[in-house]
């Protein structure tokens, strides 16, 4: 039997032994997939087939009728779309990459694949000070209808997801498993609710298992997607640094959020920026770098203003303890014997940020800035 380019995409993306970079060549070649099902093991040798690979797409053309309709009838079941290469409606710019995904199971709202977004990625480890950053980035970029991109992954993945949906933004989480095999199990509550107003994305078939190659190569998909790519927290062997690398291979800007000198956690953005990247201490130093942006940056510098306005109104006792409270928990008693205020004085301060919003108490009388 053969099968139209976009039925044969979808069949070859079941087929990991068969290289993606294999793949691109083929539609490069031809832009039609179509070929392969008359051509012999010499003609598939000679295009790059290992023989695993031919092992696996034999095994894949006796099967192929019963498998395709497998995995169409479980998308449409689902509401997941299915685009390849061969599809006209398939994202132009993951067209341009070296190894364009060969399918592309998408759930939720296509457009934001031509809307222009940021992706900003970091840790599955946090400190406070990486979740104040990522919720005050994530925040700010939804208040200017900007889409966030993440990895769905937990950390700062999840925190740009849950920040940009509760300020009633578009977010985008690319998979490093299928649709139908979410991972993390924990944040299958937040892919639903990422899926009623954003989008879910995964190059993988429905039942793809997270494998650990998996991961590095969705993050080509994150930086893809992105006009920019924002490092938030993460080591020098963080994934995220790999999502920066492949952005900066794409010619997109790459930023990174300067952290504590004595965290591990710096060690990532901190590398990126000695390297050319730029340092982010707010989102108008992202959007004054790229033209598609700003003419928002007014915006967010009324936003800042105001949030200047806002601190401004509080009392000296009370900007002495928020400043105290910059990146790390303090406990109680720290924050007391830095703060030089008298015991009473101390106590009704700090419970007034407390009431206003402004700090947070954690279990242990640790206290962090919101």
């Amino acid at each position: 039997m053969i099968m139209n380019s976009r039925d044969t995409a979808i069949l070859l993306n079941m087929v990991p032994e068969i290289s993606p970079l294999t793949c691109a060549a083929i539609w490069e070649k031809w832009n039609d997939f179509s070929p392969l099902w008359s051509m012999n093991a010499e003609a598939l040798r000679s295009l790059g087939f290992t023989p695993k690979a031919l092992s696996a797409w034999t095994q894949i053309k006796s099967e192929c009728t019963a498998l395709l309709k497998q995995e169409m009838d479980e998308a449409v079941a689902q509401g997941i779309e299915i685009l390849t290469l061969a599809d006209c409606g398939y994202p132009n710019k993951l067209r341009k990459l070296t190894d364009p995904p060969l399918a592309l199971y998408i759930h939720g709202d296509l457009t934001l694949l031509t809307k222009n977004a940021l992706a900003l990625v970091g840790t599955r480890k946090p400190t406070a000070y990486g979740e104040r950053c990522a919720n005050k980035f994530s925040a700010s970029l939804a208040g200017l209808n900007i889409p966030t991109i993440s990895g769905l992954a937990r950390g700062i993945d999840s925190i740009v997801h849950v920040s940009t949906l509760r300020q009633q933004g578009q977010t985008i989480a690319v998979l490093g498993s299928g649709l139908l095999q979410l991972y993390p199990k924990e944040n299958t509550n937040l892919a639903r609710q990422i899926s009623q107003s954003g989008l879910l994305i995964s190059e993988f078939s429905l039942h793809s298992p997270p494998l650990l190659f998996h991961f590095p190569r969705r993050n080509r998909i994150i930086a893809g997607l992105a006009l920019g790519v924002v490092v938030v927290e993460g080591d020098i062997k963080s994934g995220s640094l790999i999502t920066a690398k492949l952005a900066l291979e794409q010619g997109k800007e790459v930023f990174a959020v300067p952290g504590p000198i004595d965290s591990l956690l710096s060690r990532g953005p901190h590398q990126l920026i000695r390297q050319g990247a730029k340092l982010a201490e707010s989102p108008v130093d992202i959007l004054e770098e790229i033209p598609e942006f700003a003419p928002l940056v007014s915006s967010l510098n009324k936003e800042v203003s105001s949030v200047t306005e806002e601190l401004a109104a509080l009392s000296p006792p009370e900007q002495i303890l928020l400043e105290l409270i910059r990146t790390e928990p303090l406990h109680i008693d720290q924050l007391s014997a830095r703060s030089h205020l008298n015991r009473n004085d101390f106590s009704c301060t700090l419970l007034n940020l407390e009431l206003k919003g402004k700090v947070k108490a954690l279990p242990g009388n640790l206290y962090i800035k919101v």
